[in-house]
Parts: C-alpha cells; sequence; structure tokens
C-alpha cells in the first residue's frame, strides 16, 4: 500500500527513522533538505546534521541517500582516526606528491567505508540492500574506464569488474568482498592490507612524472558517492584534549595492521555491535506490542477532594435533556410508513415490512475522564482538584441510566509496567490518588486503553476527556524511550483511538513558569492539533472539561 505523503511527508519519515537512530548511538541529529550534495556533519559536540539533496543528486533517490548517510552514523565511521592514520603515511617531502598520495589513500578509504557501511544497512533494513544495489548497478552502467587502484576499487563496487584489467584485479575484488561484514576499524585494516599494491602503483607514476596520472585520481562520474567523506573532513573538529588518545588509537591500529592481514576480530566486533542494536530495537517494540497493562488498588492516604455544586447543577439541567430524548429507528413495528424507505426497498426487492418509524429511547451518552496519575500531579493540588471533578460529574449523572461515566488512572514504573485504575462508581472515588513506583507518563498507552475501554460502553455518543500535566514520558526495562520516538507512538495511538471514538479532547495542565511554557505545548499541539486545550492550572482545566461535556452532550441532542 503506497504511503499518503499529506499524512506522513517524506521528511517526517525520515525524521521517524532518524528517532531510531538517536536511539541506537546516543545521538542528536539534525535533519535538512538543502540543495546540493547528501551529507553528514559532526560537530565539535559530536552532535551530526544530515542533509539530503532536494532536488536529489543524479542517479541517486533520496531514499536510498537517506540510508546510505544513515549507515555512516550507525556505522561508526572512523573519519578522524582514519585522517590521522593516513597522513602518517603520507611522508613524501614533495608536498604535492605527498597530497596526492593523501587523495589516493583518503579516496580508498572512502570507497571501502562505503561499502562496510552499506553492508550495515543492508542487515537492519533489507529493503535497502536492494536499493544500494540497484543505484550501484545504474553508477556502474555510466563508467567506461579504470586506470588507476581508486577507479579499480569504484568499478568493482559498482559492479563493473569488467573494467578492471590490471595485475591488481584479484586484490581489489577481495579488498570490497572482504570489508563486508567488518566493525567500525574494518575499512581501516583492508586499506593497511592494500596499501602495498597502492603504493606500487604510485611509485610507478612517481618515477615516470606521469602528473596527469596522478590528476586523475578521482573519477568525476561518480563523485555524488564520494563527497560523504569529504564533507565530514571539513567540518570535523578534533579537540586538543581528546588528541593523545586519538594518536594512541592511531598507532594500535597501524600495529594491528604490521602484525596480521587477518580482519576476525573486526568481523566479530560487528557481530557484537548488531547484537546491541537488536536488544534496543526490541526495547522500542516492546512498550507498542506488550501493552502490559497492571490494575493496581491505590491504597493509602486519600487525597482530599470537594463537590463543585454550581457545576453540578448545571450539568444536571442538560443531561435530563438526554435522559428524555428519544431517537427514530426504521423497523419492523412503528408507528407509520416511511415512504423514502418503502420505495427503496421495493426497488431493490428488500423486504419491505421494515419500513416502519419507531421511536426509541436513546442509548444516551458515555463518558471516560483518563487522567494522569504521574509523580508531577500532586503539585498544586492538581490530583486533588482532578478528584473533585471527577466526584461532581459522577453526582451530577446519579439516577441518569441513559449517562455512562468511566475515570481511568494512569501512569507508568520505570519498568513499562502501566498502572491503571478504573472508577466505575462514586463509591470508589477514593482510588483515585498516585500510586508509588508509576511515575511516568504513557500518554501513548493511556489513550488505547481509554479508547478501548469507552467503546465498550453503551452511549450512542461517546467523549473522551484526557487530563495530564506534561509531555509523553516513558521507560522499558529502564530504558528511556526518546521523545521523538514517544511523538510518532502517541500520534499513532491517536489515529487508533479516533477510529473508536471521534471525540477526543486533550487537556494539558500547569505550564506556567520556566520551560514548561514552551516545551510541553510545542510536543503536545503537534502530536493533538486543535485537540489539545492549555490550562494554566488546574481551576481552568476544571473549566474548560465542562466546557467540552456541555459542547458534547448539546450535539447529541440534534
Amino acid at each position: 500500500m503506497a504511503r499518503d505523503r499529506e499524512i506522513l511527508s517524506d521528511k517526517e519519515m525520515m525524521r521517524s527513522v532518524l528517532d531510531i537512530v538517536e536511539y541506537l548511538t546516543q545521538s542528536h541529529i539534525t535533519l535538512t533538505t538543502y540543495e546540493g550534495d547528501n551529507y553528514v556533519k559532526l560537530d565539535a559536540k559530536n552532535n551530526f546534521t544530515m542533509n539530503i539533496a532536494s532536488p536529489a543528486v543524479k542517479n541517486i533517490d533520496k531514499y536510498t541517500a537517506f540510508a546510505h548517510e544513515c549507515g555512516h552514523i550507525l556505522g561508526h565511521s572512523p573519519i578522524q582516526i582514519a585522517q590521522g592514520l593516513i597522513k602518517s603515511w603520507c611522508t613524501d617531502a614533495d608536498t604535492f606528491m605527498a597530497r596526492v598520495r593523501y587523495e589516493m589513500y583518503w579516496n580508498s578509504f572512502n570507497i571501502l567505508e562505503d561499502q562496510r557501511i552499506e553492508y550495515i544497512i543492508g542487515r537492519i533494513w533489507r529493503l535497502n540492500k536492494q536499493r544500494f544495489e540497484k543505484t550501484r548497478q545504474k553508477i556502474g552502467i555510466t563508467m567506461t574506464t579504470a586506470t588507476n587502484p581508486v577507479q579499480e576499487l569504484l568499478s568493482t563496487r559498482f559492479y563493473r569488474e569488467d573494467l578492471v584489467k590490471s595485475k591488481r584485479k584479484k586484490d581489489i575484488i577481495s579488498a570490497i568482498k572482504n570489508v563486508e561484514g567488518t566493525g567500525s576499524r574494518g575499512a581501516l585494516r583492508i586499506l593497511g592490507i592494500i596499501k602495498p599494491i597502492l603504493d606500487e602503483w604510485f611509485d610507478e607514476q612517481k618515477n615516470m612524472k606521469d602528473i596527469k596520472g596522478l590528476n586523475n585520481i578521482d573519477n568525476p562520474n561518480t563523485t555524488s558517492q564520494t563527497d560523504m567523506a569529504e564533507v565530514l573532513v571539513s567540518s570535523s573538529k578534533i579537540k586538543e584534549t581528546n588528541k593523545e588518545e586519538l594518536d594512541e588509537e592511531i598507532k594500535k591500529i597501524q600495529s594491528e595492521i604490521d602484525k596480521s592481514s587477518d580482519i576476525t576480530e573486526e568481523k566479530k566486533d560487528l557481530e557484537a555491535q548488531f547484537e546491541s542494536f537488536e536488544k534496543k530495537l526490541a526495547e522500542i517494540e516492546k512498550p507498542q506490542m506488550r501493552r502490559e497493562f497492571i490494575s493496581i488498588p491505590r491504597q493509602g492516604y486519600a487525597e482530599k477532594y470537594q463537590n463543585y455544586e454550581h457545576i453540578e447543577k448545571s450539568l444536571k439541567g442538560l443531561l435530563r435533556k438526554i435522559n428524555e430524548r428519544y431517537a427514530e429507528k426504521i423497523d419492523y413495528i412503528g408507528e407509520e410508513v416511511d415512504v423514502e424507505t418503502y420505495v427503496e426497498n421495493k426497488a431493490q426487492k428488500k423486504d419491505v415490512t421494515r419500513s416502519m418509524r419507531n421511536k426509541k429511547m436513546d442509548k444516551g451518552l458515555s463518558i471516560v475522564l483518563a487522567i494522569d496519575c504521574s509523580g508531577s500531579m500532586t503539585k498544586y493540588e492538581r490530583i486533588n482538584k482532578a478528584k473533585s471533578l471527577v466526584y461532581t460529574i459522577y453526582k451530577a449523572v446519579e439516577n441518569n441510566p441513559r449517562v455512562d461515566v468511566k475515570a481511568i488512572m494512569w501512569a507508568s514504573s520505570a519498568r513499562g509496567k502501566v498502572g491503571i485504575t478504573e472508577i466505575d462508581s462514586i463509591k470508589s472515588i477514593d482510588k483515585i490518588r498516585i500510586a508509588d513506583g508509576y511515575v511516568l507518563t504513557p500518554t501513548h498507552l493511556a489513550l488505547e486503553y481509554s479508547a478501548d475501554a469507552l467503546n465498550k460502553m453503551k452511549g450512542r455518543k461517546k467523549l473522551l476527556i484526557m487530563i495530564t500535566d506534561g509531555i509523553p514520558e516513558y521507560k522499558s526495562n529502564n530504558f528511556a524511550i526518546p521523545l521523538g520516538n514517544l511523538i510518532k507512538m502517541t500520534k499513532k495511538s491517536l489515529q487508533y483511538a479516533r477510529r473508536l471514538v471521534p471525540d477526543v479532547a486533550v487537556f494539558l495542565v500547569g505550564i506556567q513558569g520556566n520551560y514548561r511554557v514552551t516545551q510541553p505545548k510545542k510536543v503536545m499541539k503537534d502530536i493533538f492539533g486543535n485537540r489539545v486545550v492549555v490550562c494554566n492550572d488546574m481551576n481552568s482545566a476544571v473549566e474548560n472539561v465542562i466546557k467540552q461535556m456541555k459542547q458534547v452532550i448539546v450535539r447529541s441532542l440534534y
């Protein structure tokens, strides 16, 4: 089924994937879509900026480019270490020769690193393996010659081994093949293995003084596939405090290259990384798939509450009209024939006896109040006032069989368990309280649970009211789910809830002061749009909840 871009744009889809990449790598990634090249930049604070070119670079569609750039982040491309190691190999007295030698090593590393990280992404998200292969074949068709080791590596990477005519062919093909499935230092280790054949070619050109051959070390047809590392080089800043540590790492890799060409350990490193990824991905999936709800008694100190008598009185008058309302229905028995239905049944050869107008008592109204009982709701007596609101509504609907009310208390633990307490009558009002150990705000799961509960209630008209004082916050097995992921999950839960219950209203309470003025309001507006009502305090929330209820009651009467 094709994705509806009006619901989920390309950039939003990419952002949702980057939320997962951020979680797996514990990093921050900013996504841009400027014209030009596809690249990833790393700043001095180890924050990434990823640009996916719009319009797309020739021969590389944006999804392939996006997956490729994700690979450099997930694969921990060792840019700074590669810079230092390659620089240590360039000891030519002639600065021009040193620069060209550096370009040869660097471009070779970049090709090997691209092959390595595409293998990683292909294993994590398998559809991308096909995308990468298709793109490589497309670029390979445009290639015509391979006159130096860099072009030979590119030709092999792009399925054009037929262009490799030199004695280096076997080593070049092995390098591209063996770099797949290696860890973060795999491309450097393979580069060290093929360094002698690179040096041999370079020295031949140098001795022949073939300046033209040395200058042709890049392949202009594939610039778009070698941009990424170049951008990283220009933007990476090696902090002085890390220089000694970096030098030690470079010496260690050089020692490993000198000692052995065995890359078994690099293969093991990648498998360990995949194992870590799989565990973290499982943690992301668990909350949505498991939905572990636990009914908790909420015993202990009972919060104070009061009856808002003026609210009770105004609600009773409206609710009485629902109690008196009849709904018209087409049936076999009734007061008179519905002519339009009779004609339609006759024309369609249906049972014409089912054409009578019959008035039956309306099934009325069902309301669920889903109240956040996380730790922060103890502030400013929010939970007490929420309890007073529920008590007042129950008093207003007493002796009204056509209005059904349920309150659901919700919060979650750091292990991911969602503590639920259902209040079915005024007798259970003392259960509205904060429970020890349940301090987080799993908005996405509360929405789904509340919608399911409301869907089972008898009223023809249904209203889901959620009261919360913060943004979604959830942990699974003590792992904090990133906010970006929670926003996407809550949007998905809202779609699910609205399929069952069209009328959903969310009341965000207590945003005055410090950061709460901006972040919760922005996040909740992003998730719920016009369905969220921002309230300075719980008194304002009570007024707005009653206002929303009255609007729904009035709509149900007409």
